[in-house]
């Protein structure tokens, strides 16, 4: 029987990750991801369970196994710095020091769409946005509504925006001027909220708690959508803060000096840097139940989560992750011919839930369509398939998670 380059992927990611994992259990600290070309790792993005990595000296590289084997993909590219990169679920957004570049889901050449020092992207209801840097007659925060065919400057002159998130459902902004703004659809510009004493270099959010993460003034949070903000920083050694990530409840942040972890919302910090040395963490991913971090100039680090953080040990995580992507073990299990999937999703966006059997071959699609924030039950029927074990996956913007099930005739 012929079995494809897809199924053959999944294949590697299911079994390559279950191994990894296992491995990296045996001891309680971080370890650099062997044979990984890049020094420097400047962001992450997930789409539909590919990893991918934004590198300086080796453009894009992904992964299909979690993170511990990776492979250039950079068709298209023209040059080998990226630094950032950004995947809606149907299209991936990159930018770099020279141009920006976007492709759409399953194409694998890159398009170059011109905005010369396009180096922060982001992508939002089929709006690019891109902050450019460099020259000040041409910064600003750049919006295209064709695909990048055309670009308009939708800031003042002289300003800029370094990072990006959708929080309820509205895009905000961190400026070069030390501010964030909110942006204003209808008319196409900024909306000026709170002032922070440095630029907010990256967002994230956990319920309706903003968190921005500032070079040189730690983390500060908002609880009224970015109108006012207060310093969260006690026992947060470093405060030059280059990456956020959340996993339900918990905190993450890359520093200049490892990486700091908060389990109340940021009123206090610990140090999760167990085997890690003192160095830059310029990006963060979860991938599955590991943390990922990209380092300046150090490569590629991965630690289990359990490592530090408790995980829930409840299959119904409805009451645990309000506003983080999980995916539930179908119930009941074993089935016979029906059983039902769970999910959460942290935001609007495009979603899938596959189903495969066990050489990888998609054997149901149920769920193709772009979804709100919120929690979701689907109800898969098996009659048309014979026993045995089946995987599924569910992708939604930069999160994907796959899971086993068994169907007993």
């Amino acid at each position: 029987m012929f079995v494809g380059s897809k199924e053959i992927h999944l294949l590697s990611f299911l079994t390559l990750s279950i191994t990894f994992f296992i491995f990296t259990s045996t001891n309680a600290q971080w370890k650099k991801i062997p044979n990984f070309p890049a020094d420097t790792v400047n962001c992450f993005t997930v789409e539909n369970g590919i990893l991918y990595a934004g590198t300086s000296g080796y453009g894009i590289l992904k992964s299909i196994d979690g993170g511990y084997n990776w492979q250039e993909d950079n068709k298209g590219l023209s040059t080998p710095f990226v630094t950032s990169i950004y995947s809606s679920g149907k299209i991936i957004l990159l930018g770099t020091p020279n141009n920006a570049y976007y492709r759409a889901k399953n194409d694998s050449n890159w398009i170059n769409i011109g905005l010369y020092d396009a180096e922060y992207t982001f992508i939002s209801d089929s709006i690019f946005f891109a902050g450019i840097g460099g020259d000040i007659s041409s910064m600003g925060v750049y919006i295209s509504k064709d695909y990048g065919k055309t670009w308009n400057n939708t800031t003042p002159y002289g300003i800029s925006g370094w990072s990006f998130i959708k929080f309820n459902f509205k895009i905000y902004a961190g400026f070069t001027e030390k501010g964030v703004y909110q942006f204003d659809y209808e008319n196409d510009n900024w909306l000026s909220k709170g002032k922070l004493p440095q630029i907010a270099f990256c967002f994230a959010n956990i319920d309706s708690k903003l968190f921005a993460g500032t070079l040189g003034s730690g983390v500060y949070t908002s609880l009224d959508s970015g109108n006012t903000w207060d310093a969260v920083n006690k026992g947060l050694t470093n405060q030059y803060i280059w990456k956020m990530n959340v996993y339900g409840k918990n905190l993450f942040a890359g520093t200049q000096k490892g990486i700091f972890l908060s389990t109340n919302d940021g009123k206090t910090w610990e140090s999760v840097n167990t085997g890690l040395p003192s160095i830059d963490i310029r990006s963060l991913i979860i991938a599955d139940t590991n943390l990922i971090a990209g380092t300046i100039g150090s490569g590629l680090w991965i630690r289990p989560l359990t490592e530090m953080i408790s995980l829930p040990t409840k299959l119904d995580l409805s009451n645990i992750f309000l506003n983080h992507f999980s995916l539930n073990q179908n119930y009941p299990n074993p089935f016979n011919p029906f059983t039902n999937i769970g999910f959460w999703i942290p935001d609007f966006g495009f979603v899938t839930l596959k189903v495969y059997d066990v050489l990888g071959r998609e054997v149901a699609m149920l769920v193709n369509e772009e979804k709100p924030a919120g929690s979701y039950k689907v109800k898969f029927d098996g009659s048309n398939l014979s026993s045995g074990i089946y995987f599924y996956r569910l992708t939604a913007g930069n999160y994907t998670m796959v899971k086993k099930m068994v169907l007993m005739r």
